[in-house]
């Protein structure tokens, strides 16, 4: 375990070529720790859930450029009918 931590390429390899030597809780503590390790460096801790929702806006080039036309033309069948 020890080894693991410090990032030794052994005890990477013993744990990526035959994991079953090492006990089923102690992999499982090694994997919630990569998680958090993970976590930690894409920037998704328990204080940035936390924050408020953000909103994600989408806007589609080809609706925003049709909607001007379609304005134009409504204004320009209006004075048509008249």
């Amino acid at each position: 375990m020890a080894d693991l931590e410090k990032g030794r390429r052994g005890a990477a390899l013993l744990l990526s070529k035959m994991p079953h030597v090492i006990p089923h809780s102690e992999r499982v503590v090694l994997f919630r720790k990569h998680i958090a390790d993970e976590k930690a460096v894409m920037g998704l801790t328990e204080s940035a859930c936390n924050s408020p929702p953000t909103t994600l806006i989408v806007v589609h080039r080809s609706i925003v450029m049709s909607l001007p036309i379609l304005q134009y033309l409504f204004i320009f069948l209006k004075h048509i009918k008249i």
